[in-house]
This record gives structure tokens, sequence and C-alpha cells, in this order.
């Protein structure tokens, strides 16, 4: 498969200096130079088109390629199809005459070009690998910048990949490597290295050669310590060590000033060495599902720390300090024990999402309405009864989930969060729809279900903006005819009630996708339903349906019919050929 890779940027007046030498009254231009620009994406058509005179005056047949694609990035061409017509051909007859590529050995991996040269290789096949590594390592392949074995099921990496000096990316993820070849210290360019996915129980030291490395990804390997030569990776700035064994850090993680990202969710961490301190460039840290049940008291000293989660571990205190990471702007201490919180949020002003749920809270400090740039909070699944009073004044927040709690009723002044678009009640003591929503008018998501609703207020039809209503779970008899003016409703679930007709009003909401009605008491189909022709998913499933309606058939864009748990005898061979094995889904 061959991907020509779409040439981005444009022309930076800072780019790097083309270096022009004349030599013999010829024009020739560093390849370094060219190679910065594949590199660095940038494109340059005046250096291109330079570089492409020479390589035509040598008479490579990339150079036609280079002067062709970059006549099809002029927006003035009018020969477009021509061009490209032309470019295919050449790009075939270099790929196999030139670099010597068979359509069997094409067939079993992807390349991608830019500038006429393959820049990036992704093979799909481990039985290719010794034929393509005597043709990666030829003069052919001198641009080559990502390299990807993914999912191969390899045990080892051959050797010859250290000789690919240019490398930039590196992608041995999802194999069942445990060691590296010790010719990977060739890779002096590489940048980008992901072995997440395989079986490595210890770092390789190899590795930390790679002085240019930024991005090191380890994720779900059996890592339990890191060397304490990792300190050379001096450039790294995201390092995931996510679902690994590793019980603690080296100190030497300190020496790692450039890093930015820091993943160490799910190892077996009970604290955190005192020299991340130095960590002065840190704006993310992972350390969800990390055993702690103190937050260590490095992580207040990380000034600049941006994205901060603390999720899933046994923490049931969180000490003043916090207040000092004062550029917080995701602060995540979901599924933990607190069942009070510090009131000191007000030193965390800069906050746009704050998750909360799953602890035992009953209640918030007042300092949450210091919170003026929060855009969403997750309360689910704690022990409120009451909606907390200092939320009122989060006038930008467009997403609130109070789902799994016992409130019976929420406040007027939820009218006040005038830039919601998602709101979450399920699974609450509602016995009313909260009045106060209809005042909600950007809110394009309520979800109601699994309450005590037995009818709904006919307001309901003012929240236009609506696209997903979830009523599914309550004890509603009826639907109030207003809800035929929330024309922008794509997502209608209702199961689990107690309606025994579907309500006429729906059949004019011409934009439903999605309706559901599992578990009623319906006896029948209007025939109207063929009139909601966006209709993708309908669900009829345990109720007391006897016959469906020939306008059912009328529902071309219907894909999942579901009918089990009724009593129908005249589905038609169309819809019975159509939607038959959906119930097996």
């Amino acid at each position: 498969m061959i991907v020509v890779e779409a040439v981005v940027a444009a022309v930076a007046a800072a780019v790097a200096v083309v270096v022009v030498v004349v030599v013999n009254n010829m024009l020739t231009v560093t390849e370094e130079v060219f190679f910065s620009y594949i590199k660095k994406d940038i494109y340059d058509p005046e250096f291109l088109l330079t570089f492409s005179d020479v390589l035509q005056g040598q008479g490579s047949i990339v150079g036609e390629i280079m002067a062709i694609e970059i006549k099809m990035m002029s927006k003035n061409t009018d020969s477009l199809e021509r061009l490209r017509i032309r470019h295919n051909i050449l790009m075939t007859e270099n790929i196999k005459s030139v670099i010597g590529f068979t359509d069997p050995l094409l067939e079993k991996i992807e390349l991608t070009w830019k500038y006429g040269f393959v820049t990036g290789v992704k093979v799909n096949d481990k039985d290719s690998l010794e034929e393509l590594g005597t043709m990666l390592i030829s003069d052919q392949f001198k641009y080559l910048n990502h390299l990807s074995l993914s999912g191969l099921g390899l045990g080892d990496i051959p050797s010859w990949i250290g000789q690919l000096s240019q490398l930039s990316i590196l992608d041995l993820s999802y194999n069942k490597l445990s060691k590296l070849p010790d010719s990977i210290r060739g890779l002096k360019q590489l940048s980008e290295l992901s072995l997440y996915f395989n079986e490595f129980d210890y770092f390789p030291e190899s590795v930390c050669d790679l002085s240019q490395l930024k991005k090191l990804n380890f994720k779900q390997n059996n890592l339990t310590q890191l060397p304490d030569s990792i300190e050379q990776l001096v450039e790294l700035t995201e390092l995931i060590l996510e679902r690994n064994r590793i019980t603690e850090l080296p100190e030497s993680i300190g020496e790692l000033g450039q890093l930015d990202s820091l993943y160490l969710s799910k190892n077996r961490l009970t604290a955190l060495p005192s020299t991340m301190a130095k960590l002065d460039r840190l704006r993310v840290l992972n350390l969800n599902a990390s055993n702690f049940s103190a937050v260590p008291d490095v992580v207040f000293r990380l000034g600049n720390l941006e994205v901060l989660i603390l999720s899933q571990n046994k923490l049931s205190e969180l000490p003043e300090a916090i207040r000092k990471l004062s550029k917080l702007l995701i602060f995540d201490i979901s599924y933990n024990n607190f069942s009070v919180l510090p009131d000191v949020f007000g030193g965390l002003s800069w906050l746009t999402e704050l998750d909360l749920q799953s602890n035992y809270l009953t209640e918030l400090p007042e300092s949450i309405a210091h919170l003026s740039h929060l855009t969403a909070l997750w309360l689910n699944c704690n022990n409120f009864s009451k909606l907390p009073g200092s939320i009122q004044n989060l006038n930008q927040l467009k997403e609130l989930f109070i789902q799994s709690n016992s409130i019976a009723e929420l406040p007027e002044w939820v009218a006040n969060l005038t830039r919601l678009t998602r709101l979450n009640v399920s699974g609450n003591d509602l016995a009313n729809m909260p009045e106060a929503v209809i005042y909600l008018s950007q809110l394009r998501e309520l979800n109601l279900s699994g309450n005590s609703l037995t009818e709904l207020p006919g307001s309901i039809g003012k929240i236009t903006a609506l696209d997903s209503l979830y009523l599914d779970n309550n004890k509603l008899t009826g639907i109030p005819r207003s809800i035929e003016n929330l024309a922008n409703l794509t997502l209608l679930h209702l199961d689990e009630n107690s309606l025994t007709e579907l309500p006429e009003s729906i059949r004019n909401l011409s934009k439903l996708k999605q309706l559901t009605l599992e578990n009623n008491n319906l006896t029948k189909i209007p025939e109207w339903i063929g009139v909601l022709s966006q209709l993708t998913y309908l669900n009829f499933r345990g109720n007391n349906i006897e016959k469906i309606p020939q306008s059912m058939e009328n529902l071309s864009n219907l894909s999942i019919l579901l009918l089990a748990g009724n009593n129908i005898e005249n589905l038609s061979a169309k819809l019975k050929n159509k939607f038959e094995l959906n119930e097996q889904r």
C-alpha cells in the first residue's frame, strides 16, 4: 500500500538557511538541509524546486516526482488529474525499478512518501523483515524517518535496525519483546520510541544512550525499576511508564530537566523521590491507581503542574499545600476515600476540570465558588442529598455530573448555570423534572434516567438545543406534546417506563436517530413511525406488540431493530432478512 503524505505548514520566514554551493557552474544543495525539511515538515517550494533541478540534472526520477508534487500543491493548476496520473506512474516506476520492491513485498508493507522519497515504512508481515532489511539499509532509504514494526508478535528485533541512523520515530509496540539488540545504540537521531505492550521486565540500558529521545513509551510491560542512567535522556519531554510493576523511581529522574509529561499510573509506587522537585518544566503528572495513601510531598513542589491525576488511590486527606499548585487546569481525585475536602480551592482558580466522583462527600467547601474558569465538574457516586450551593457561581460550567447520589430535587439557582451543555442527574431520587432546567438554553444532553418521574412538565419543549434526552428507568405513563418542539433531538431513551402507547408528538422529531422503548406496556407501533426517516436504531424489546406497520419498511437508514419479547407474527421478509441478526448483538 502506498500513502502519499500531505505536505503541511506554510513557508516560514525563520526556516533554516538553504546552503547553496556552486561547483563547476552546477548548483548543488546540501542534503542535510533537505533532510531537516523532511523531519520538520517544512514546505519551501523555492528550495524544493532547486533541489528537484539538481536531482533531474543527475538523471534521478525523484527530481521529476518532486516537481510534479510542487505543481499539484499549487492552487492555480488546471491539470491536477493529469499530474496525479503522471505522479502515480513515476512513483510505481521508482518503487519497482529503482528501489527494487516486488509486488509480493508491497502487499506486506505500507509506504509513506514525501517529496518523492520514502520517509515511512510500516511492516505488516514479519516474514518480510529479512528481505526488507537489506533494502532499508541501502542508499535508496537515506531519508527514512519513521519505521513501524508494531503488532508483529516479534520476540527479537533484527540487528540491522541499528544501521538506520537517520530514524526519528521507531514503533515496536504490541510485540513480545523482552530485550533490544545492542545495535539500537546506533539510532542517534531517534526522538520517539514506542515499546508499549511488550514483555520487558528490565529497562534496557541501551535506550539510555539515545540522547536525542524526546518521547519514550514503555506502557504495559513488566518493569520493576528504572536504571540510574536514565538521567542521560536529557532531551526527554514525555515518559510513559503506565501499567508496569515499578516500586520506586531512581533519584536520577530529577535530572530530566526537559520533562513535560510523566505517566506512572497502575504501578506499585508508595513514594516519589524528592529530586523530582527539580522537574520545573513538568506540566502533566499521572499517578492514577498507584497505591498512595497520602499525596507525596514532592508533588506540591511542582509549581508548573497543569494536570494532576490522583484517582484510584487510597487518599482520605488533601493537604492544604495543594493550593501551591496555582497553575493546575485539570485535577482528578476520583475513586478515593475523601469524605471532606479542605477549603483551599481558592488557590486553584485556573482549574477547568475537577473530578471528585466516587468518594464519600456530602458537601463541598465554599472556595469551590471561586473556580471561575471551571467548565466540567464530576460529583457522581458520592453521598450528596442536595446540590452544594457553592456551585451556583460557576458561570463557566458546561458539564455537570451528579448522578448516583441521593438528591431529591434541584434548586432553582441551577438556572444560573446558563452555559451548561451536559447535565446528568440520573440515579437520584427526583420525583419531578426540575423546572429550572428549562432555562438552560444551551443544554444539549439531559440525563434524568433512574429517578422516580411519573410525568414531565409541558415546559420541557423549551429546551430546544437538546440533542440527547435520557428518560429510561422512571415511572412515566405519558410524554407531553411539547416534546415535538425539540427539533434537534437525535436520541430519545424511554426504556423501563409504563408507557402504553407511543406518543404521537414523537413523529415530529425529524432528526431522531435512536429511539428506545424496551420494557414498557406498548401493544402496537403506530403507522406514522415510517416518517422518522433518520432512524438508525429502534428498540421495542419486551412489550406486547403483535403487528409491525408496513411503513416501517420505509426506514431506509435503520440498521438495528430489536423486537425480542413481543408476540409479532407479521414481520415481513424485508424486515426479517435485514434485522433478524440484531437480537444476537
